[in-house]
């Protein structure tokens, strides 16, 4: 795998004409990965490409993976920030959602990080567990904040219908936490993220003043990014690429220099659609003068309406040329977004 990664990279240097700004190792768990194969990837990026001065290199790791030992290879190889997994800090919650290390392990993992010398550290954090699942929100909210942390990545609990969970609920064992409950935890998540001036900046996502995720940014700008092993997605500005999801397949591809990827060309549409939707995730909004770029006269008008509708409703507001969500509304961006959202041709 590690091999058909690098090969992937070296047949693909001449897509990227500028420097690299962020390098992110995701997309699954790398940190269960040796240092050794983490770091044959990057000296690949750092010596077959350009690079800019202040890269931002992020490993996504679990906790359990975070031994004294990893941490120091994954800082002296050049990696910069960390996104940890910590999901929950309460051991009876980690255990239900089937995680393999336990609040301490989280805990232990970020201070150790620290002390090696991280200073860009993100954790992964999981609100809106179901009724079952007995938790001590407000204490972990406090443990939370007193890590050395400088950004954390906040999501509500998705139970898609096919997994373990789905059937559970399914068949009544599990009761989803109520729309009323789940809000009350986001906004006490965000009243203690901002005590410690961790600020909202995106609808999941806060940070320390100049500690913004740059790679996370980038997708919401929409720049241009290249993505490398079986499932990776990649942007051009007017196409969209894809690998598909079978390691094996993969591998024999690469290594038979057969295709391995689909791609589909973006209509004006499609760029109108996902300005929106990158967009209002975020505390600065969208541009409207390039959202009507994409647009022609009938759809400028049914786009100028949904406008007025969610701007009567207090949903928006407008700050210059661009247009976002109400602050206390943010966490309804994903409603917002499909109001705007234009199908027709």
């Amino acid at each position: 795998m590690i091999s058909a990664i690098i090969k992937e990279l070296n047949n693909r240097k001449k897509e990227v004409n500028e420097p690299i700004q962020t390098i992110y190792f995701g997309g699954g768990t790398p940190s269960t990965l040796a240092p050794l194969f983490i770091n044959n990837i990057l000296q690949t990026i750092l010596t077959k490409f350009t690079i800019s001065n202040n890269v931002e290199i992020t490993l996504e790791a679990n906790p359990e993976d975070l031994s004294e030992k990893n941490l120091k290879s994954f800082y002296n190889m050049g990696i910069n920030r960390l996104s940890i997994g910590v999901q929950a800090l309460n051991d009876e919650v980690l255990k239900w959602m089937n995680r393999n290390h336990s609040s301490y392990q989280a805990i232990t993992s970020i201070k150790l990080a620290n002390e090696i010398g991280f200073k860009n550290i993100s954790a992964d954090f999981i609100y809106g567990t179901p009724e079952k699942v007995k938790r001590k929100w407000k204490e972990e909210l406090k443990h939370l904040i007193a890590l050395p942390i400088q950004h954390v990545s906040a999501y509500h609990l998705t139970i898609e219908p096919k997994t373990f969970f789905g059937k559970q609920l399914k068949k009544g064992f599990l009761k989803p936490l109520t729309q009323e409950s789940s809000n009350s935890e986001y906004t006490e998540l965000v009243e203690a993220l901002n005590e410690k001036n961790i600020i909202q900046y995106e609808v999941s996502n806060f940070a320390l003043d100049g500690f913004q995720s740059n790679h996370n940014m980038s997708y919401w700008q929409q720049k241009t990014y290249l993505g490398i092993g079986p499932s990776a997605h990649s942007y051009s500005g007017t196409k969209r690429r894809w690998n598909k999801p079978n390691n094996t397949f993969y591998i024999k591809s690469i290594n038979n220099n057969e295709v391995y990827f689909e791609s589909e060309k973006l209509s004006s549409l499609d760029n109108f659609n996902e300005l929106i939707m990158v967009g209002l995730r975020t505390k600065k909004g969208f541009n409207y003068q390039q959202a009507l770029s994409f647009l022609n006269k009938k759809q400028k008008q049914t786009f100028n309406n949904q406008l007025d509708l969610l701007n009567s409703d207090l949903m928006i507001e407008r700050t210059g040329n661009y247009i976002c969500m109400n602050e206390d509304k943010l966490i309804l961006a994903e409603y917002a977004t499909r109001e705007l959202f234009i199908l027709n041709k």
